[in-house]
């Protein structure tokens, strides 16, 4: 019985802890999340994946980094390389996130997002070292417009890339085996099209937040097995 107590705490908690990134979560990660899921639909879009897809691409932008909660600040913000056991330790939140979405109904289709947004096509990503059509073809669009996203706005370690930069290394990465090549050009064509100060904003990033912070809030305030 104390193991199942323990196990709906920590239900609870994280169900608690998606409500609060979802209340602050332009301040917590710079609107990094809202502008990927934003990118991903736009990009989705242009591609013509189908509606179920789309609304997976949607979700998953928004909470794909969830598990950075876990990461501890110093880590997080660090302005220089990480060292190897800091490595494992920003590693991990993929399969943290993941299990943090788990606790909520409106999330499970957005799980493979969030656990295997780090993967590469060759096989040599993190957590689960998939590869090939192991990674879908939704996880493949996340990667590309989480990497550009990331390459073009400011970080602790580095400043923002341009466009043109931030493209050249999509390229390379797929190159390397990292990413679907496939997508590439594709991609470069859409972020082309949308002009270098194009902003990626989804006039349903509100509400959609709204909707997971409510289910959260109902998920944790369900009382614990005794």
């Amino acid at each position: 019985m104390a193991s199942n107590y323990s196990y709906n705490q920590l239900n609870e908690s994280a169900a608690s802890a998606i409500a609060r990134h979802m209340e602050d979560s332009d301040s917590i990660d710079g609107g990094h999340c809202a502008r990927v899921s934003s990118c991903a639909v736009r990009f989705a879009k242009s591609l013509r994946l189908c509606k179920t897809d789309i609304e997976v691409l949607r979700l998953g932008g928004l909470v794909h980094d969830i598990g950075k909660i876990a990461i501890p600040d110093s880590i997080l913000f660090k302005p220089g390389p990480l060292n190897p056991e800091e490595i494992r330790i920003v590693r991990r939140h993929p399969v943290v996130g993941e299990h943090m979405c788990a606790q909520l109904e409106l999330l499970r289709n957005v799980l493979p997002l969030v656990r295997s947004h780090h993967e590469r096509v060759n096989g040599s990503g993190y957590p689960d070292g998939l590869a090939g059509r192991e990674i879908s073809n939704t996880i493949r669009i996340l990667q590309i417009v989480d990497i550009y996203d990331a390459l073009t706005t400011d970080r602790p370690y580095r400043k923002s890339l341009s466009m043109p930069q931030a493209l050249a290394i999509l390229n390379d990465e797929a190159g390397r085996g990292w990413l679907d090549s496939s997508l590439i050009d594709p991609f470069a064509s859409f972020i082309i099209a949308s002009g270098k100060t194009a902003t990626f904003r989804d006039p349903r990033a509100t509400e959609l937040r709204q909707t997971i912070r409510h289910a959260a809030r109902e998920s944790a305030a369900v009382p614990s097995a005794k």
